[in-house]
């Protein structure tokens, strides 16, 4: 079902000081789109339109995910949030409304950053109270080697962020273990890398311990740490500063400081939902740009690498936001390709979207070659 109607107005504030000058205010209509469940193909339970449960911290069992609710109704909501135009759902059970334009009587107030919007269905009861949104606990794993506190003395270290949606946590077909010093920091606890990585969903591989061998062995550093913040089927607008999924990289950069550290390298792979969601080229680089802008402004100043990645099961190859994603590089802006994971087919992959072990040193083998061409710069 998809209802429509018309907006009552559009008030473009002036921009942040900071941003530039002041943009006049003006009046526009505009069409916003409520989608409910009804009305999407429903996507592989690995890439879900909700997010998943909460999950006890340091549990071994995989995360579960909400099932998908057979309808979503929302009476009225007041939403803070990027360009992403997600409002939660009216229950804790019921994954996020997602609103593609903007539906019935609406006032929406747009800065540089955020929108500010109430949305208030036509023909529904007194606007409900909203419970807060939460982001579901981590699944982690009992640290198999605990490093002591004070640094392990390498002279020249990689200290890598390892974010986006599942392909970056630990949803690979075989688990691997690091042969040589590479570490795995989270929660404080520095343990020598060993799938599942700690800080990421999923209970297989990543790539992430097959990649740091390889960095140790062209003689790149002397040890490798990977924090990784990977959640499965996260969308691009949920990582806006203003919501909790970006909060987990204030925390990976607070266990990163803790140890006297830097962050070296931003490894993002992300896509897979927002090519199922069918998100723009315009609204992809935003968001993303939203989300490094807030990372910028926590301090850390380290590249990032992008990868290219949209296919995921019965979601082909999306050009537009494959497009999106390539364009964003700017090495002036420390933003570096990351791997074209899209170049691989099934054969690399375990029901069409994760990686099996083919797969899983595949991608090792693409950053590793992205990573490359920044080293020797």
């Amino acid at each position: 079902m998809r209802l429509q109607a018309r907006v009552a107005t559009l008030i473009i504030l002036s921009a942040l000081a900071a941003c530039g000058p002041a943009v006049p205010e003006v009046t526009r209509e505009v069409v916003v789109t409520i989608y409910t469940q009804p009305t999407r193909t429903p996507l592989p339970t690995s890439l879900p339109l909700t997010r998943p449960t909460p999950v006890a911290t340091d549990s071994t069992a995989p995360s579960p995910l909400t099932p998908v609710p057979t309808a979503t109704t929302v009476t009225t909501a007041t939403m803070v949030a990027p360009l992403s135009t997600t409002v939660p759902s009216a229950t804790p059970t019921q994954g996020p409304t997602t609103i593609s334009h903007v539906s019935a009587t609406t006032e929406i107030k747009v800065t540089p950053l955020h929108v500010i919007a109430t949305v208030l269905l036509p023909n529904t009861p007194p606007a409900t109270v909203l419970p807060p949104t939460t982001l579901p606990t981590v699944t982690t794993q009992p640290a198999p080697a605990v490093i002591p506190q004070a640094n392990t003395g390498a002279k020249h270290r990689m200290v890598a962020l390892a974010f986006g949606q599942s392909n970056a946590g630990n949803y690979g077909d075989v688990p691997h273990a690091s042969a040589g010093a590479v570490y795995n920091l989270r929660n404080g606890t520095l343990t020598r890398a060993v799938d599942p990585l700690r800080g990421a969903q999923g209970a297989g591989g990543s790539v992430w311990t097959l990649l740091g061998d390889q960095i140790l062995a062209a003689g790149w550093y002397d040890e490798v740490v990977f924090v990784p913040v990977a959640y499965g089927g996260t969308e691009m607008g949920q990582w806006d500063p203003s919501l909790p999924l970006f909060k987990q990289i204030q925390t990976a950069l607070d266990d990163v400081h803790g140890r006297g550290w830097e962050f070296t390298h931003l490894l993002w792979h992300h896509g897979e939902s927002d090519n199922a969601l069918k998100i723009g080229w315009g609204d992809y680089q935003l968001r993303f740009r939203n989300m490094l802008r807030g990372i910028r402004q926590l301090g850390v100043g380290a590249p990032i690498f992008v990868s290219v990645a949209t296919r995921c099961g019965q979601y082909a190859v999306n050009l537009e936001i494959q497009g999106a994603q390539m364009n964003l590089v700017n090495h002036d802006a420390a933003i570096w390709a990351g791997p074209n994971t899209d170049t691989l087919d099934d054969t690399y992959r375990q029901e069409g979207c994760h990686f099996n072990d083919k797969g899983q040193h595949a991608v090792s083998n693409q950053w590793f070659d992205k990573l490359a061409l920044f080293e020797r710069r």
